[in-house]
């Protein structure tokens, strides 16, 4: 597993929540746009959301967390 955060296990349930919207938020936004328009955030384009996303979720799932997955 990676390690985008330092201590995702020291993180409150209400950030990792919070960063797992965002995380939605942006991929949202950029779905939005119309094809072939350069992405905003670059959700789909760039690894490392999904790496990020992954860990998080990850750790949410770990704790019983009930939240919206992201679908892929």
């Amino acid at each position: 597993m990676s390690t985008f955060f330092a201590n995702v296990k020291g993180m409150s349930d209400i950030s990792l929540k919070a960063i797992q919207k965002s995380v939605i938020d942006c991929l949202e936004r950029d779905d939005q746009l119309p094809e072939g328009q350069e992405k905003a955030y670059g959700v789909r384009e760039f690894s490392y959301w999904r790496d990020m996303s992954n860990e998080i979720e990850a750790e949410l799932d770990r704790r019983g967390i009930i939240y919206n997955k992201i679908c892929w």
